[in-house]
């Protein structure tokens, strides 16, 4: 039974706030943005009562809080809401035919019910809404143009998740890719030019989000830049610290350090300890925080996460010769910050694996290959559909329009040809032949000749 109870908490995770720490563009952001503004006016003016002293829904922590100034949100409002949203939805599908367009329309307008009113929503979870909603961009130009708009934003909206320096000009690029066969494709599709799905007031809140992109990418992560510094672990003792903790100062906000430590050696490992740690504490070690990973990749399995006041802690060890040491902070508070001991040693088994820097960079590669050949792919094969679609139509009206001479003489026989021929419904075949009556003499005189 407390199996059971452990995969209901993660099925239904309502001890982990109304918002995401990276807040969905929903409902409930704004309503969090309301209780921060009118938290703020309430300190200086006195109008409202403010229970506590800032508004811990804006701290970026996925933990359970309460609103400083509005009602708090309890999973079950969020219910309730949904529920509210969808029901006209809902009842207007069941009362019409059966019909394939309905029913994805349906799941569309309920995927984006459940994206602005749902307890707990990942910025992730757009991508439910333009999935099917593709299907019905190639309709109408009525759902192509709501495809293009929300495609854009979700994928915008995204961005933040992917933050590091190298990773920026392959999202700018895939983003621009998209969105340049998207308005093509769909273009071709509907006959229409690509300028003629937008109004001029989307189109200038698109260009908007080009303008806003840079003052987003300039406020966050400036120290260090993301970028991995190499060092080498050998069997002599060697060290990493924050910035400024040597000089014995605060280490700054919005800093994102990572250092890859690599053993000299493939058949060697990489042992590290926490000599001394003062960073800011958090229940989850989600706002300031020093964590070390098993492999060189983002994607290597985390060993230890740091925060909080540390001497010296126990020995952790590593599997393979390269661990990634990465230190992140918030935007909020500073603090003395860390420094990290790390030397190499050989392994028991010197059996190694490669080091999996190379497959996944492979990996990613074949992924962004595929994924780019198959939207040019198909946007290719779609192009031609449509050429042979619009000539085959443009020939079969051609061919089948007569002369108004040969309508109206056709209208005034009747369903007979010009020989007195019935014809059949379609009156392109002739069914019987037209019965001519004729006069049998009964006693017929003998011929004569001349003589």
């Amino acid at each position: 039974m407390g199996q059971i109870a452990q995969v209901l908490q993660r099925l239904f995770p309502f001890k982990r706030g109304l918002c995401h720490a990276y807040w969905a563009p929903n409902f409930w952001a704004l309503y969090n943005f309301a209780d921060k503004a009118l938290s703020m006016i309430g300190k200086k003016t006195g109008y409202f009562h403010v229970t506590n002293d800032r508004a811990v829904m804006t701290g970026g922590l996925v933990q359970e809080f309460k609103h400083v100034v509005l009602p708090n949100i309890s999973p079950f409002i969020t219910l309730v809401c949904t529920l509210l949203a969808m029901i006209p939805i809902l009842l207007k599908t069941l009362r019409r035919k059966s019909v394939a367009d309905d029913f994805i329309k349906c799941t569309v307008l309920c995927s984006f019910i459940s994206y602005m009113f749902g307890w707990h929503v990942h910025e992730k979870a757009v991508i439910i809404m333009i999935l099917p909603l593709t299907l019905l961009s190639v309709k109408s130009k009525k759902d192509a143009k709501m495809y293009l708009l929300l495609s854009i934003i979700g994928h915008f909206s995204l961005f933040p998740l992917i933050f590091t320096p190298p990773e920026n000009l392959i999202k700018y690029l895939m983003m621009a890719l998209f969105t340049i066969i998207s308005f093509y494709v769909l273009s071709r599709v509907h006959d229409e030019k690509p300028s003629n799905f937008l109004s001029t007031l989307e189109i200038f809140y698109l260009y908007g989000l080009i303008v806003l992109e840079p003052f987003i990418e300039a406020s966050t992560e400036k120290a260090c830049d993301g970028l991995i510094a190499e060092e080498i672990a050998r069997p002599q003792h060697g060290y990493l610290y924050s910035q400024g903790y040597l000089t014995q100062e605060y280490y700054p906000n919005k800093a994102l350090c990572r250092w890859a430590v690599s053993a000299e050696k493939d058949y060697e490992i990489v042992k590290f300890r926490l000599v001394n740690t003062t960073i800011r504490r958090s229940a989850t070690c989600s706002e300031d925080y020093v964590e070390v990973k098993d492999g060189r990749t983002l994607w290597s399995r985390s060993i230890k996460r740091w925060c909080g006041e540390q001497l010296i802690t126990d020995t952790v060890t590593s599997s393979g010769p390269k661990i990634l040491v990465t230190f992140r902070t918030n935007n909020k508070y500073q603090d003395k910050g860390f420094i990290f001991e790390y030397w190499s040693e050989p392994k028991a088994i010197t059996t190694y694996v490669k080091a999996e820097m190379t497959i996944v960079t492979y990996i990613l590669f074949a992924l962004f290959i595929i994924t780019t050949s198959f939207i040019v792919i198909s946007a290719i094969i779609l192009y031609i559909i449509t050429n042979k679609r619009k000539k085959i139509l443009k020939k079969t009206f051609t061919g089948n329009v007569l002369p108004e001479s040969k309508i109206e003489r056709r209208s005034a026989m009747g369903n007979k040809d010009t020989n007195g021929y019935a014809l059949s419904p379609n009156n392109e075949t002739k069914v019987t032949p037209r019965m001519v009556k004729t006069e049998v003499d009964p006693c017929p005189k003998p011929a004569t000749s001349a003589v």
